[in-house]
Formats: structure tokens, C-alpha cells, sequence
């Protein structure tokens, strides 16, 4: 940590933003890394102001850095060219705390997301685990069970049995018919 820091002094803010240092930590989960980089003056927003810091923290459920982030002036409602919102992400990883917090900051609750129409079959996608590993005997195939990609946060809460982020949004005013086909 104490080479993380000295490297971090010869390096400045533009050159930092232009390798987006802060948002690879925050994706690998390095919560030292981001404090250091947040104290060395980069914006909480990432490098282009799109929330990909905290949008990646809320994807690999990494609360802590969440919370960093948000504390020093993360957008709970980042725009840009990514099209899944903190909160969507939160909620498809089952983070309550995180989605608390969104919530307490703003978060918009009932926001859609669209998937590029490449991600699905129909509107669906297979329920495929991340890391599948191959069988080792040949096995009569199964057809896997279809999941909505897209939606919204409360659409995922709730696909994905997450009964505790679900009463959440509905208490902060999600609607349960928004973002379904």
C-alpha cells in the first residue's frame, strides 16, 4: 500500500484519469486503492463522468466502495453510454446495503433498462451460470430456464428471489408493472 501511495505522488490527476485508475479499482474491489485515488483529487464519477467507479462496485457487490464513493460525491443517477444504472446492478447482485443507500441518495427507482437486442432471444437470455464448467460424462441436455435481462431494479429483486431489496423499492414507490414487455 505504502509503493501504491508513492507511485500514486509522481503520478498526476490527468494522467490517472486517462488510465482510469479509479475505475479498475473499484472493479477488483481494492478499497485502499480507491481512497488513495479519490485523496489524490480524481473525480468519484470516473474519468468521463458516466459513474463507471460506482457502477462497477455495485455490480461485483463491493458495499464498502459503494459507500466510499458515494461519500465523496458519486452520482447515485450517473448518466453516459452505459446503459445499467447502479441501482439495477445492486439489486441483480442482492446488495441490500448498497440499494439502501442508492435509495437514501435518490436513486431513480423505476429506471428501464434496455438491453442491446444482441443480449437476447425473444427478450429473454438462458439462465447460464457465470463459470459453467463442462460436464465430464455426456448428459441428456436441458433447456435452461429463460430469465428477463433488462427491466427494472425491481424486476431483477425479484427474479432473482431477493424478497428483502424487493420491499425496499416498493416502499420507496417502485412500480411493480414498469419495464416488463
Amino acid at each position: 500500500l505504502k509503493r501504491l501511495h508513492e507511485s500514486l505522488s509522481q503520478v498526476t490527476p490527468a494522467e490517472a484519469r486517462s488510465s482510469d485508475a479509479l475505475q479498475s479499482a473499484a472493479y477488483n474491489g481494492h478499497l485502499d486503492a480507491c481512497v488513495l485515488l479519490l485523496d489524490s483529487g480524481l473525480d468519484p464519477n470516473g474519468s468521463k463522468g458516466t459513474g463507471g467507479p460506482l457502477r462497477s462496485a455495485c455490480q461485483w457487490g463491493f458495499d464498502d466502495i459503494v459507500e466510499l464513493l458515494l461519500n465523496r460525491g458519486a452520482s447515485a443517477n450517473p448518466s453516459g453510454l452505459n446503459r445499467f444504472p447502479p441501482l439495477y446492478l445492486a439489486a441483480r447482485r442482492g446488495s441490500t446495503r448498497t440499494v439502501r443507500l442508492l435509495l437514501e441518495l435518490g436513486a431513480h427507482v423505476d429506471d428501464v433498462v434496455n438491453p442491446p437486442p444482441a443480449m437476447t432471444r425473444g427478450g429473454v437470455v438462458p439462465d447460464v451460470p457465470d463459470r459453467a464448467k463442462p460436464a465430464r460424462r455426456p448428459r441428456k441436455q436441458i433447456e435452461p430456464i429463460a430469465r428477463v435481462r433488462g427491466g427494472t431494479a425491481l424486476v431483477q429483486a425479484a427474479q432473482q428471489g431477493y424478497s428483502d431489496i424487493v420491499k425496499l423499492l416498493v416502499e420507496h414507490g417502485a412500480d411493480p408493472d414498469k419495464g416488463l414487455n
